[in-house]
């Protein structure tokens, strides 16, 4: 199993980008891949940003992989088991020039009756 993060421009079906302008909307989007079909779920959570320079991390996601701050990042929607993402504008912290996202992902085997649910 491989899971990546990623932020895209134009949407979950965008070109991953190093740098964007503050007010621009990004795609943030986590995938996993599997050599098996059909048998994963997966979940994101614990999500923090901070700046690489010794500052306070910030939550923007729960451990249920819900949103802390909807001005920063509002609930993922999950497209698949294994993809999830959402929208959002470019911030950044007051004198600093980046930012550093830390998430988990969890993975759970997949329910034969109910599939995958999410949080």
């Amino acid at each position: 199993m491989v899971c990546i993060y990623e932020i895209l421009s134009d949407g979950p079906n965008g070109v991953p980008i190093k740098y964007g302008k503050i007010g621009e909307t990004v795609y943030h989007k986590w995938s996993c891949v599997s050599e098996l079909t059909d048998v994963y779920c997966m979940r994101v959570h614990s999500c923090t940003v901070y700046d690489g320079q010794g500052g306070p991390p910030v939550t923007v996601l729960d451990v249920n992989g819900c949103s802390v701050d909807g001005v920063i990042l509002q609930n993922l929607d999950y497209t698949s088991d294994l993809t999830a993402g959402k929208a959002a504008q470019v911030f950044k912290f007051a004198d600093k020039t980046g930012l550093y996202f830390n998430c988990q992902i969890q993975l759970t085997i997949k329910d034969k009756q109910y599939g995958c649910t999410t949080a």
